[in-house]
C-alpha cells in the first residue's frame, strides 16, 4: 500500500508541476488516463488515483464525456484578475524618493537589480577588447563617428533582421548605456510639461528619468498575462493629450510578458492613427524563451514613430552593455541630443570588441543556450514558489527575460517582506517601485535566473515566512 501511494501521488506531482510552470494553463485539456498511463509508464489505475486526488483537491474538474480539465484557478498559482475596461489611466506623481530610499536600503544600484543574477558567459569578449585597445592606439589621431562606431550599427541591424525588423546600419545611433539610449529617446521628442503614456507594472527606471525633465506620466495598467489592453489604449490616445509612449512589449520587465503580434501591430496602428510617437523598451528582446524571435513595434511601424531602444546589458553584462536606437526619421536629433546630454557614444574599444563578439561566428549558438537555461531557471523557479506561496498568491508566466510578478495577498507590504529576506533582497523588487499613482503594495517583482542555485533555495523559506508573518500582520 506505501509503495502505491507514493507511484499515484508522483503522478500527481508530475500534474501539480505542469499547472504551476504554465505548461498546461487553466481550462486546457489533459491527457486522458490512457494516455498519461502510456507516456509515463505508470499503471492505469495509478494514473486514475491520480486523477482523483487532483479533482478532490480542486486542480483539476471532470466533464461528462470530455475528460479531465486544469481547474480555472488552480491551487497555489492564483490568477491575476481580468484587466477592467472601465479602468481610467492615471497621473503619476514623481517617486524618485521613494526608489532612492529603497535603493540606498539594499546597498544596491538600478543596474545591479535590472539585469539577470544569472550572466551570459562572456570569456570571448576579453581578448577582443584587448585587441580593440591596440587598435585605438594605432587610430588615434581619427575621429570617432558622431552615431556610433559603424560596424556596431552594421550589428545591431543585423540582430534587428533576425526578428523581422527593417533596419539599415545608418538607422542605428549608438549610446553608451540603456538608460542613456533612453534618455536620448525622451530628450529627442520630449520636452517640460510634455505627457507620456507608460504602463504599470512598468520599467521602474523610466519613471525617476521623466519625473526629473518635467514630464507627466499617464499611467495605463498592463495584464501581467496579455500586456495592454489595446481598446483602453485607444480611448487614452482619444480623449487625453498624449505626446508620447514608452512601452516594453517584448520580454516586459517585471511580468516577463510578450505582447502578441496581433496586438503589437494594433498598438502600432493606433499611435499612428493618432500621431503619437512610441519609444519602445528592447531591453530584453532577445531573451523570448521561445527558439522563435519575438516581434517588435518597429517590425508594424511604417511611419518610422516608433523609437526603439535596447542594449547588449542583458546579454553581455554592464562592462559590455552598449546602448542603441533604432529610428531614421530622428536620427539627427537623437545625435544632437546625445551629444549634448552624454558628449559621445561609449568607449570605442568597447563598442568595437561588442562589434566583433556579436557579429562572430559563435554569438547566436551562445545566446540560444543562454535563452534556453533562462527559460528553464524561470519555469523551475515558478515551480519552486508555487510549493511556497499561499493560495490566493498570483505568479506571472514570463515570455521571456529573468522576472516574474507576484501578488500576495491583500494587506503585505511588499517593502516589507524584501526587508524581511535581508540579504537576499536584491532579487526582489517591491511592487511601490513600479507605480506612483497605484497602489503596488502587495505586489513585487522576482529574478528567478538563479532558481535551483543554493542562493535561491535559501530565499525561499525566507520569502514564505516573510509573506506568512505579513499577511497575519495584515
Amino acid at each position: 500500500m506505501p509503495d502505491r501511494r507514493k507511484r499515484y501521488q508522483e503522478v500527481a506531482d508530475i500534474i501539480r508541476n505542469w499547472i504551476a510552470s504554465g505548461s498546461i494553463r487553466p481550462g486546457e485539456r489533459l491527457r486522458s488516463i490512457r494516455e498519461m498511463a502510456r507516456q509515463t509508464g505508470y499503471s492505469i489505475v495509478t494514473v486514475n488515483h491520480a486523477y482523483a486526488l487532483l479533482e478532490a483537491e480542486g486542480a483539476i474538474t471532470a466533464r461528462p464525456r470530455s475528460g479531465y480539465f486544469v481547474a480555472d484557478t488552480a491551487p497555489g498559482m492564483g490568477e491575476f484578475p481580468a484587466p477592467s475596461p472601465s479602468h481610467a489611466p492615471a497621473e503619476g506623481s514623481d517617486l524618485s524618493g521613494r526608489l532612492e530610499d529603497w535603493l540606498a536600503a539594499q546597498h544596491v544600484s538600478v543596474r545591479r537589480i535590472i539585469r539577470a543574477h544569472l550572466p551570459m558567459p562572456t570569456r570571448g569578449l576579453v581578448p577582443l577588447l584587448m585587441k580593440a585597445h591596440r587598435n585605438e592606439v594605432l587610430d588615434e589621431d581619427r575621429a570617432p563617428d558622431p552615431g556610433g562606431m559603424p560596424r556596431l550599427r552594421e550589428a545591431v541591424a543585423a540582430r534587428n533582421i533576425l526578428r523581422g525588423v527593417r533596419t539599415r546600419p545608418e538607422h542605428v545611433v549608438i549610446a553608451p548605456n540603456a538608460m542613456a539610449a533612453m534618455s536620448t529617446c525622451i530628450d529627442t521628442i520630449c520636452k517640460p510639461g510634455s505627457k507620456v503614456l507608460v504602463e504599470v507594472p512598468g520599467y521602474f527606471p523610466a519613471l525617476p528619468v521623466l519625473y526629473r525633465r518635467g514630464i507627466t506620466t499617464i499611467e495605463l495598467p498592463s495584464h501581467p498575462r496579455t500586456g495592454l489592453d489595446v481598446a483602453a489604449f485607444e480611448q487614452v490616445l482619444k480623449t487625453t493629450q498624449v505626446d508620447a509612449c514608452l512601452l516594453m512589449p517584448n520580454c516586459h520587465y517585471p511580468t516577463g510578458v510578450t505582447y502578441s503580434e496581433e496586438v503589437q501591430a494594433r498598438i502600432v496602428a493606433i499611435a499612428t492613427k493618432y500621431g503619437v510617437p512610441i519609444i519602445e523598451n528592447d531591453i530584453f528582446g532577445e531573451l523570448g524563451h521561445d527558439a522563435a524571435p519575438v516581434p517588435s513595434l518597429r517590425r508594424f511601424d511604417a511611419q518610422d514613430l516608433v523609437m526603439q531602444f535596447g542594449s547588449f546589458g542583458p546579454t553581455l553584462g554592464a562592462t559590455y552593455g552598449v546602448g542603441w536606437i533604432v529610428n531614421p526619421r530622428f536620427r539627427q536629433e537623437m545625435i544632437v541630443s546625445r551629444l549634448f546630454y552624454e558628449e559621445r557614444a561609449g568607449s570605442v574599444p568597447i563598442q568595437a570588441a561588442v562589434a566583433d563578439f556579436v557579429l562572430g561566428p559563435g554569438y547566436d549558438r551562445l545566446l540560444r543556450r543562454y535563452r534556453e537555461t533562462l527559460g528553464h531557471n524561470v519555469r523551475r523557479g515558478i515551480v519552486e514558489l508555487a510549493q511556497v506561496l499561499p493560495h490566493s498568491a498570483a505568479v506571472s508566466r514570463p515570455d521571456g527575460g529573468h522576472t516574474c510578478w507576484i501578488r500576495c495577498p491583500p494587506g503585505c507590504d511588499a517593502i516589507a517582506i524584501a526587508r524581511a529576506v535581508g540579504e537576499q533582497g536584491p532579487l526582489l523588487v517591491p511592487g511601490q517601485v513600479f507605480s506612483a499613482s497605484q497602489e503596488l503594495g502587495n505586489f513585487f517583482s522576482l529574478d528567478l535566473s538563479a532558481a535551483g542555485s543554493d542562493e535561491f533555495s535559501r530565499l525561499l523559506p525566507y520569502l514564505a515566512s516573510a509573506i506568512e508573518q505579513n499577511t497575519g500582520a495584515g
